[in-house]
């Protein structure tokens, strides 16, 4: 999964917009399907974060895959805050093996 910016003409203005979109095969040929719509951002990182925070994506740092299927509670190195992690399969396998991740934790809502 990748974020996608997409912009949108009214008249005299352009609005940017940043879109969660899913690549897949079918048949051969490449498709993708919009998962989510992540709104107006001032550039792709932040957007990749948002989609993070909200458990869109895989909350691990370099990873874009979708589908979190594991909730981890974690405590940070540095202040000793609790937080919550979705994380892909590969990734929660490394959290309970006891290697160290870099992550964006879920937004409290």
């Amino acid at each position: 999964m990748y974020v996608r910016e997409t912009r949108i003409r009214r008249g005299e203005k352009t609005y940017c917009y940043w879109q969660l979109v899913r690549s897949y095969r079918i048949d051969g040929k490449v498709r993708q399907r919009v998962v989510a719509h992540l709104g107006a951002w001032p550039d792709r990182e932040t957007a990749r974060i948002v989609a993070k925070m909200r458990g869109l994506m895989c909350s691990e740092w370099e990873c874009g895959r979708e589908g979190p299927v594991e909730k981890a509670s974690v405590t940070t190195g540095f202040d000793k805050r609790e937080g919550q992690l979705l994380l892909c399969e590969e990734h929660a396998r490394e959290l309970d093996s006891g290697e160290r991740l870099t992550a964006v934790a879920l937004r409290e809502e």
